[in-house]
């Protein structure tokens, strides 16, 4: 945890560095064979982030749009808002029979499964996905982890878009006055902006 935060801290933030560095610790500390992220991407959600895949599965997921569904874990922990947990892929009936995701299950090899929403100021804006090859439940203490992980990717998330929003307003300021946008980029501009009392009269 301490490792993804850190990687949060950066002064580089890079959104996919950092989703790649909680599915790598999360994947490590759970003892997952594999892991991935979906992120919200208007209204749908999209994997940004794996480990212990082949290319090849990575290929066809990146591909995928999940939505509300119970035709696969990630779909099904995005509908409930709540940890999807299911022992064995291959004898679970509550699983849809979507041929794309029974596909995607079989490429990753995935017989255990896992989904965990990401949230943040009560919404839902991602899930982990964590997954094992052969039959083996994750414990409580494993999925608590997970969760643990799934707050520090809403961190991550949150900050993105926060740091696009200032991107876009600041290009959309240098497009109609760019003095303002460079004196603003700049140690003066953030002098001006520091907090400070100064007499007025009105």
């Amino acid at each position: 945890l301490g490792r993804t935060l850190a990687s949060i801290a950066r002064s580089r933030f890079d959104l996919d560095e950092v989703l790649q560095a909680v599915v790598e610790e999360a994947t490590q500390l759970c003892r997952a064979d594999s892991a991935n992220i979906a992120v919200r991407d208007g209204t749908a959600y999209r994997m940004r982030a794996f480990t212990g895949f082949s290319p090849e599965f990575e290929e066809l997921v990146r591909g995928v749009m999940y939505a509300p569904d119970r035709d696969s874990v990630v779909g099904r922990a995005i509908l409930d808002g709540r940890v999807v947990h299911i022992e064995d892929v291959l004898a679970a009936p509550e699983l849809g029979g979507n041929p794309l995701q029974a596909a995607v299950r079989r490429a990753g090899g995935i017989r255990t499964d896992l989904g965990v929403p990401i949230r943040y100021d009560g919404q839902l804006i991602g899930v982990i996905g964590a997954a094992r090859n052969e039959v083996r439940p994750f414990s409580e203490r494993e999925i608590g982890l997970v969760e643990h992980f799934a707050d520090e990717a809403a961190i991550a998330i949150v900050l993105a878009e926060l740091f696009a929003t200032v991107e876009r307003q600041r290009t959309e300021l240098a497009r109609y006055a760019p003095q303002a946008a460079e004196l603003l980029s700049s140690a003066a501009g953030e002098q001006l902006l520091a907090g400070h009392r100064r007499e007025s009269t009105a």
